[in-house]
């Protein structure tokens, strides 16, 4: 238990220089337990930075004020960042090693620095959110939003408005990264040339699009190929076209399941389908799917389905295909139906 409780020192030893050095090298966040005097040597709190750097938040207001403590601390700790003075946060070099390891430390960072652009090209070369922290005048800086955006897409959401709506710098971003789509300004969403490029990318992005996109059927055509699942974001009245939802199965099957249940329980529909996709069986309704009558229709449309059909009903078809072969080829049966009275009895 004691590598989960925090050691109870007494107030001579935390203010024994050699024995919490002891307990620092085993594990730096001691130094919350050392005295005010110890938290203000240089020697131990630097041993405790070099180990972690977050533990300089139990240093000293000096040693928290020292350059080379906070380098140090800022190099394998980029969180260290937030408790160095307020004066070495204005230290480009500090700032730049902490967003080494930590570029979301860029909150942190004065707004002078925010808005430099060496600083946060860095930061958000290492995650594109840091953006978010950058200064308005960088985020409608191409190079850095551009950087960003290639890094984590998402963070596009940081660009500045003018960015969003800039045409040619939307398709240039487009190289490396389609997603951007969900937020690019209303009016570009409909425009031609970035709807095929975003379809010719990666048409789900789509699922974003303005509604006269998603009702316009020449759209449509080019998406379903590219993503049926865009059938789940189509209108009401869209969902229950034939031709739609023909499109989507040639794509996807099992989106037969999603359909609405006046073409999902249509017959006739039904067996227009299963001509050319005997497995759609297994997706029909349970009602459907287990009355004799109808299989017998799915099995006369096309005897592919044979196969996706269950055990009993499989072995039935089987057996009235063989005792009709017998009835056409053995004169026996002119008069003796066994053909008719086995017909009787199956299903």
């Amino acid at each position: 238990m004691e590598h989960f409780l925090p050691p109870v020192f007494t107030q001579e030893e935390k203010d024994d220089e050699t024995f919490m050095r002891e307990f620092i090298e085993r594990n730096s966040f001691n130094l919350l337990f050392a005295s005010t005097r110890l938290r203000d040597d240089y020697d131990l709190v630097h041993l405790a930075v070099t180990k972690d750097g977050y533990s300089l938040k139990f240093a000293s207001e000096r040693l928290q004020d020292d350059r080379h403590i906070c380098l140090c601390a800022c190099k394998n700790c980029g969180q260290a960042y937030n408790y160095v003075s307020n004066r070495l946060k204005y230290d480009v070099e500090i700032l730049l090693t902490a967003l080494h390891t930590y570029p979301l430390g860029l909150y942190y960072a004065p707004s002078i620095l925010c808005d430099d652009e060496t600083v946060v090209l860095k930061a958000v070369q290492k995650s594109g959110m840091a953006l978010a922290y950058a200064s308005s005048r960088l985020q409608n800086n191409q190079n850095i939003v551009r950087c960003a955006t290639s890094n984590i897409p998402y963070c596009f959401f940081y660009a500045h408005s003018d960015l969003k709506r800039n045409k040619e710098f939307i398709l240039s971003c487009f190289v490396f990264t389609t997603r951007i789509y969900l937020y690019i300004h209303p009016s570009l969403k409909c425009d031609d040339t970035i709807l095929r490029r975003v379809i010719e990318s990666d048409a789900s992005n789509l699922i974003h699009a303005p509604e006269n996109v998603l009702e316009n059927n020449e759209y449509l055509s080019l998406i379903i190929p590219k993503y049926p699942f865009i059938y789940f974001y189509l209108s009401v009245e869209n969902r229950r076209r034939e031709s739609i939802v023909l499109h989507v199965l040639e794509h996807q099957l099992g989106l037969f399941t999603s359909i609405p249940s006046c073409l999902r329980d249509n017959k006739e529909f039904i067996l227009g389908l299963i001509k050319k996709y005997p497995n759609l069986y297994p997706y029909l309704s349970p009602h459907l799917k287990y009355n004799s009558k109808f299989i017998r229709q799915l099995y006369r449309k096309n005897p592919l389905v044979l196969q996706y059909l269950p055990y009993p009903y499989r072995e039935n078809l089987i057996a009235l295909d063989n005792c009709k072969m017998l009835y056409n080829h053995l004169s026996i049966f002119d008069s003796i139906d066994i053909y008719r009275y086995v017909q009787s009895f199956l299903y």
